[in-house]
């Protein structure tokens, strides 16, 4: 799943998630364009420079990502950019099944439990391995506390996906009884 991301001026591009691989773009219209291709470490210090540019402070010299820098990056920029950026690099480090768990759309159900130590769980195929540490202690859900069991925490996904269904089904309801007021409303007059 490559993602990208368009914050004013800026592209920034994660082809391989979890490759530990992103790339940033600016595309100014009254400059030159810039790119550079961030890997493993880099991500880290980028980040980094970035977010210490948009609280106002100077971004270390010498540090890796500090001088890979593009001139035209102010604070402004910084904090416009930060956003896109932070997601970027969960999904560049942490790969897909992470990121859709910490950044969910809320347009879509909850996902499912997703074992962070084998991968039992992942909607992307193939990405399940076997874990001598589930054998012995069971999976464990991402986002959830080492006691949860397995099983607990799909109790609660069901009730997550459940009360999810039910809010969009009111939504639903709502907005067909709003068109349908509405319309008795013209006929009135």
């Amino acid at each position: 799943m490559s993602v990208s991301w368009y914050p004013q001026h800026w592209e920034l591009d994660v082809d391989n998630p979890r490759y530990g691989e992103l790339v940033l773009r600016a595309v100014h219209e009254d400059q030159n364009e810039w790119e550079a291709t961030f890997p493993g470490p880099q991500i880290g210090a980028l980040l980094e420079a970035v977010t210490e540019l948009a609280l106002g402070l100077e971004p270390a010299p010498g540090r890796v990502g500090a001088e890979s820098l593009p001139p035209m990056l102010t604070a402004a920029a910084a904090r416009t950019l930060l956003p896109a950026l932070q997601r970027a690099v969960v999904l560049a480090a942490a790969g897909t099944d992470i990121f859709q768990r910490t950044f969910p759309d809320p347009d879509e159900p909850p996902a499912k439990p997703f074992c962070h130590r084998c991968g039992t769980g992942s909607a992307i195929g193939g990405v399940a391995t076997i874990s001598p540490a589930c054998d012995d202690a069971g999976h464990h859900a991402y986002g959830t506390r080492p006691e949860a069991s397995w099983e607990h925490v799909h109790e609660l996904h069901t009730q997550q996906r459940q009360r999810w269904d039910r809010e969009r089904e009111t939504a639903r309801f709502d907005a067909e009884l709003r068109a349908l007021l509405d319309n008795a409303g013209e006929t009135d007059r």
